[in-house]
């Protein structure tokens, strides 16, 4: 599962009891520290956290299952929605879902 603009790493912290790995993405050092230091906390190894938005995430030629945002998409202007959305489809898997 990828997600992007974890914030404070809520949901990624959440759903890494489910998935076997996790990627967390978000554009803001601060919330990226944030979100490690929970993990840490909670004693979580299996998130993998990337600096980098909807534009910018370039992991590895890796697809996902699912990919997950919230309160972050609509940070972009509506031609970079675009661009993201479709850059958002070639990181999924065939069958794959977009929440």
């Amino acid at each position: 599962m990828l997600e992007i603009g974890i914030g404070t790493g809520e949901f990624a912290i959440a759903v890494s009891q489910l998935a076997k790995k996790v990627v967390a993405a978000d554009v803001s050092t601060a919330m990226l520290d944030y979100a490690k230091e929970k993990a840490i906390e909670k004693n979580i190894h299996n998130i993998e956290f990337h600096h980098a938005g909807f534009l910018t995430f370039n992991a590895s030629p890796e697809q996902f299952d699912i990919i997950f945002t919230q309160l972050a998409l609509h940070h972009l202007p509506d031609f970079w929605k675009f661009v993201a959305l479709k850059k958002i489809n070639t990181l999924l898997k065939k069958g794959g879902n977009f929440f």
